[in-house]
């Protein structure tokens, strides 16, 4: 079941759609958070594959910065 949010809910934005399970899909209708979507995918391209930035350990960085 797609669905279309309407509130920022986790990685999503309004306005993406996505493939919830179905349970969770209806809860996010339930809760106002989503609208049911029944046309093409669009403005959704793999949000929940993007990298999160970490910052470097200190053991990476303490070589980085000349250390004497």
């Amino acid at each position: 079941m797609k669905i279309k949010l309407l509130k920022p809910w986790g990685l999503a934005n309004p306005g993406d759609v996505i493939n919830p399970p179905p349970g969770v899909a209806q809860l996010l209708i339930e809760r106002g958070i989503a609208e049911l979507y029944e046309g093409e995918e669009q403005g959704f391209a793999g949000r929940w594959n993007k990298r999160v930035a970490y910052p470097p350990t200190p053991a990476v960085t303490k070589g980085r910065h000349g250390r004497k």
